[in-house]
């Protein structure tokens, strides 16, 4: 791991903070989830070991400099990534941006000044869903499931795994990867292994991707993150309808959770997730559900 963030990440960075970044140790640079960069201040280097901080602290200009490397020198060609809050890179690792927001007419359209990055690592766990796949499954046949998780649990870890499995199995599964999260596209090319029947439409709204997907791309299953506004339960249904099966998730602690989202409480009425997945920090709730009369 640690070669793979010098090769993919550290790049960006000045030769001092690489060194001061490395210096850290393999045991604790083999688990590291975030770097967080910001305008005069050290940066600090995130785990679930817990936080180093380094000594050096971030000159404005350091920062516009890593911002710029980012954007590969040509910061107007990522202007509608920026215009989203982060850049995908090589490897799929996730930079998130902050500064200056402006708008015109309604609109944001750039984020000027940036005064902080935070570099999210990529991280694909394979097997991550194999406990859960005999729950997922009916005489031989993968179910429309909805996993359910507070933040840091996994759940978008799982999908992607879950994905990958049903995608091998033989099911055409289209993905809409609104925050480029899920198979981390960069360049056209999908950095996650997310199985060999996938196809991902990336960094589009959920809403609108799903209709594209049932419309061109004819799937078994659609698979989306984090459902939950109307427009999503609108073209939910609308694939629903068209014969396809969903794959999302929700947040929430509970069953109980979703039933504060009307939303949710429909779809999960209507019969539309014939498995709802509670994962818990001890395991998970599998929950059969069929539709109301």
């Amino acid at each position: 791991m640690k070669d793979r963030i010098n090769r993919e990440l550290l790049r960006f960075f000045t030769s001092e903070v690489r060194e001061d970044i490395l210096n850290v140790g393999d045991s604790f640079l083999n688990d590291l989830q975030e770097i967080r960069v910001r305008t005069n201040r050290p940066v600090i280097l995130k785990s679930s070991r817990g936080e180093r901080v380094l000594e050096k602290k971030m000159a404005k200009s350091e920062v516009e400099s890593i911002f710029s490397a980012v954007c590969e020198n040509s910061i107007y060609a990522f202007q509608e990534d920026i215009v989203n809050g982060f850049v995908t890179v090589f490897g799929g690792h996730r930079i998130g941006i902050v500064g200056k927001a402006l708008y015109k007419e309604n609109r944001l359209y750039n984020i000027r000044d940036v005064s902080g990055l935070n570099f999210r690592i990529a991280r694909q766990v394979i097997g991550a869903a194999d406990k859960l796949i005999p729950s997922v499954i009916k005489n031989g046949e993968f179910l429309s499931t909805l996993l359910v998780a507070p933040p840091g649990l996994g759940k978008t870890t799982i999908l992607r795994d879950l994905v990958r499995r049903i995608s091998n199995a033989g099911y055409d599964v289209s993905l809409v990867d609104e925050r480029s999260e899920i198979a981390a596209v960069y360049r056209g090319e999908a950095q996650n292994d997310v199985g060999l029947r996938t196809d991902v439409m990336d960094s589009v709204s959920k809403s609108e991707g799903i209709r594209m997907m049932v419309r061109s791309m004819r799937p078994d299953f659609i698979a989306t993150d984090e459902i939950g506004t109307d427009e999503d339960a609108e073209a939910i249904l609308y694939a629903v309808n068209s014969g396809v099966k969903i794959l999302a998730t929700a947040h929430g602690g509970s069953l109980e959770d979703l039933n504060r989202s009307t939303r949710l409480k429909e779809l999960i009425g209507m019969g539309v997730f014939e498995r709802i997945i509670v994962l818990k920090q001890e395991g998970f709730e599998c929950v059969e559900k069929r539709k109301e009369n």
